[in-house]
């Protein structure tokens, strides 16, 4: 499992579920356990890459290649301009930080709604 409800708490007025997701989750551990429960080879060669990560999740179906194209340039605006902190304007970092991890629910709900296969 890549996140767990862990109790309720209120916001603005709503009830919600309160989420905990391990710290450093890495879209590269998004891929693994999407390629575990399909049985999708894992990539090989230079792994720091996100291309071969972000194809593993098309191959297993986790992603659409158009959802896939949103990820790869949201990661080439990360790289240069939106998460450095010392060097990005704050405006950047908020948006950032909030895309992050609307995307990463995303794709964290998706992968735990594989189904195993045998």
């Amino acid at each position: 499992m890549l996140f767990r409800m862990n109790g309720l708490v209120k916001r603005g007025g709503v009830w919600l579920y309160r989420r905990e997701v391990p710290p450093r989750l890495r879209f590269e551990d998004a891929a693994k356990v999407a390629a575990s429960m399909t049985r999708t080879t894992l990539p090989s060669g230079k792994l720091k890459d996100f291309q071969p990560w972000k194809e593993l999740l098309v191959n297993a179906k986790v992603l659409t290649p158009e959802e896939a194209d949103i990820f790869q340039k949201l990661y080439n605006y990360f790289s240069n301009v939106g998460t450095h902190r010392l060097g990005s304007q704050e405006e950047h970092v908020r948006v950032a930080k909030n895309t992050v991890i609307e995307w990463g629910l995303l794709l964290v709900g998706r992968v735990q709604a594989l189904p195993p296969t045998p």
